[in-house]
């Protein structure tokens, strides 16, 4: 008899295999990274471009196509997280699919922000 998917039984704390039936908390141990990730996310992007009206156009005195140009600059990562996601599915590092994608994307984010910080005056 082959064996299918559906005759293999769960393992704990694989988030990866639930069936419709199974009830998901997303407090839980297991998905609150995912709640938080997407969060911090909002936070960045929000307080991102709410930043570029004081900042370029009545500090630096920028005009409007800039500031829109610079949000689709903010904006454009957004745009291909679809390609991510297939990116961490295909070819996982160290065998997590999206874990170490996120904690990178993260540590970027991070440095992009410090390198930001040392250029204000």
């Amino acid at each position: 008899r082959k064996i299918t998917a559906i005759d293999r039984k769960k393992k704990e704390g694989d988030i990866y295999n639930f069936s419709a039936d199974d009830d998901i908390d997303p407090l839980s141990n297991d998905y609150v990274g995912i709640v938080a990730n997407y969060f911090s996310v909002g936070l960045m992007i929000g307080g991102s471009t709410s930043l570029l009206y004081p900042v370029l156009i009545v500090k630096a005195g920028a005009t409007s196509s800039l500031m829109t140009a610079s949000y689709a600059v903010v904006m454009v990562f957004w745009s291909y997280k679809i390609v991510f996601g297939f990116l961490s599915d295909c070819f996982p590092i160290l065998g997590y699919k999206r874990k170490p994608y996120i904690v990178i994307g993260w540590l970027f984010c991070a440095s992009v922000l410090i390198a930001l910080a040392r250029e204000g005056n």
